[in-house]
């Protein structure tokens, strides 16, 4: 007498609800939260800068007895930041929301969806404002690229930045930024081995080899936007950031007399006065019987604040 098999006592085409997968970028592959956010209430305004020619004289001079000091003075001058505002949604019809099941979540999915869209613009503008020629005061090839193993010097091409930041600003940077192809050869480079081997440490971290360079920070920008059109026969994909590296100062506080290479300008207008950097929301939408979407927005504007405070090195692997 036939007897069912194991086959026919399930459903093998039933739905997990404990996992599922999409590509979603971690926060920390992005680089753009680096530059410091200084939060704004009004969509546009000016902020004062004082010239760097007037801050590292040596004027002072003797005074007899009776005789007034020398003195002169400095200059101020105001920069203008206009946050422009940039969007993304995506739409959940109602049929949609009533028949989604376990483990999809229409409201989360979407809005991680939105939230990663958003983040990949920002970095994108932040790459296109900072990380190219033609931003910082100097820009540099190194002469051996650091992809050459046995000729390149990384901590020599980056102390050479040291000295021009420090020699112009009389401040030293504290920030490395790299992309992840820069980072590869960095923690293969013999250089970069030889020096942390005394650290003992299994692993190259960025920590070890922002020691190395002498800074607070090395940082490592991971993030990649899709390159080919949607619908395309094969996907493609390309890193946001070139294979460069900047050296610059940077606060993680941004105040009143405060020096740093760049500031990112935020309006707090995008996020109902919250102060969040992307902001988020839900609503209706009218005539489609319960349609909802998910829509995100950002307003920023980022700027070089300081020319002088960026040193950056074009190209540095092959």
């Amino acid at each position: 007498m036939p007897q069912p098999t194991s086959r026919d006592v399930f459903d093998a085409n039933a739905i997990l609800s404990n996992i599922s997968l999409a590509h979603v970028q971690a926060q920390e592959n992005f680089i753009a939260p680096i530059s410091p956010t200084v939060p704004v209430g009004k969509q546009a305004g000016k902020y004062f800068t004082y010239p760097i020619e007037f801050w590292n004289r040596d004027q002072a001079e003797p005074v007899e007895d009776g005789d007034q000091t020398k003195g002169s003075g400095y200059s101020q001058a105001k920069n203008s930041y206009d946050c422009v505002v940039e969007g993304f949604h995506k739409d959940v019809g109602p049929q949609a929301q009533a028949n989604t099941q376990t483990p999809l979540d229409w409201q989360r999915d979407a809005t991680i969806f939105v939230t990663n869209v958003m983040r990949i613009r920002r970095e994108v503008s932040w790459q296109d404002k900072f990380f190219k020629t033609g931003v910082w005061e100097t820009d540099k090839t190194p002469t051996n690229l650091w992809s050459d193993f046995a000729n390149s010097d990384p901590a020599d091409d980056v102390a050479v930045g040291q000295d021009q930041i420090l020699s112009d600003t009389g401040v030293l940077p504290n920030v490395g930024l790299c992309s992840w192809a820069v980072w590869r050869k960095l923690r293969e480079h013999p250089d970069m081995l030889a020096r942390i081997k005394s650290s003992n440490a299994a692993v190259v971290t960025e920590q070890l080899v922002a020691q190395v360079f002498g800074l607070e920070r090395l940082i490592v920008a991971k993030a990649i936007k899709t390159t080919s059109a949607e619908g395309a026969d094969t996907t493609t994909t390309a890193s946001i950031l070139g294979k460069h590296f900047l050296l610059a100062h940077v606060t993680s506080t941004p105040g009143v007399m405060v020096p740093s290479a760049m500031y990112s300008f935020s309006w707090r207008g995008v996020s109902g006065g919250l102060g969040f950097d992307i902001g988020i929301k839900q609503e209706e939408i009218p005539l489609t019987d319960g349609g909802q979407r998910i829509e995100g927005k950002i307003a920023f504007d980022h700027q070089v604040v300081s020319k002088p405070l960026g040193y950056f090195l074009n190209s540095v692997v092959a």
